[in-house]
């Protein structure tokens, strides 16, 4: 949920391969700064609550994603 170093290392890379001609889509919980940052650099967004109830229908989310 928060905006240290691992964010902001997803953040870097997925510009980075987008500046390479990568489709990117960064899916991320709601409110995180992962996210907010994701969206002022221009990328494509998903936001994702990740909650114990609905676990499976996240996967077949993720797995349809990919």
């Amino acid at each position: 949920m928060g905006w240290g170093g691992q964010e902001i290392r997803i953040l870097r890379e997925a510009i980075g391969m987008r500046e390479r001609g990568h489709s990117v889509i960064i899916a991320a919980h709601l409110e995180s700064g992962l996210l907010s940052n994701a969206e002022k650099e221009g990328l494509k967004t998903i936001p994702v609550e990740f909650r114990r109830r609905n676990f499976f229908s996240i996967v077949l989310f993720f797995k349809t994603l990919i």
